[in-house]
């Protein structure tokens, strides 16, 4: 018989910038190494990808204890951090206009009844195409940081 130990990782922190995705990364590693120590020679893009699962399952020969660690919480973190990294409007792709409120996308507000006729309105359809101040990354992207970290 084997036993199954489930683990949940709690990251130190819940707001996330670029300096807390390392501090994040640094930690999961420190936690997973003192369950095992195979994990105190993985770098953080390895690190990155068992966060991007979301769970990182091992276990030894002739053991009779797995080890489930549920890396979910920090798999958020991640996921935030890449949301706020790339070049998307959030509001436009999933906002929908209730038709007693003003439409608000990139950063513009039109009356509902301009953008629910059908289509985007020219001041919409200009700011989709060029791009707005919504559409402005807050951080570089995780892969970059990572790179620059692991170089140094």
């Amino acid at each position: 018989m084997v036993l199954k130990n489930p683990i949940i990782y709690e990251p130190p922190f819940s707001e996330i910038n670029e300096k807390r995705i390392l501090e994040l990364l640094r930690d999961v590693k420190e936690d997973l190494r003192q369950i095992n120590f195979k994990f105190s020679d993985m770098g953080l893009s390895k690190i990155l990808s068992l966060v991007d699962s979301g769970q990182v399952d091992f276990s030894g020969e002739n053991v009779t204890w797995e080890y489930r660690v549920d890396l979910s919480k920090a798999q958020c973190l991640v996921e935030e951090y890449r949301r706020f990294s790339g070049e998307s409007c959030e509001h436009f792709r999933f906002h929908q206009t209730l038709p007693d409120e003003r439409a608000r996308y990139c950063g513009r507000d039109e009356a509902a009844d301009v953008v629910s006729s059908g289509g985007d309105s020219l001041k919409i359809a200009t700011y989709l195409s060029e791009g707005c101040d919504d559409r402005k990354p807050r951080f570089r992207p995780i892969e970059t940081v990572l790179a620059e970290t692991e170089s140094s």
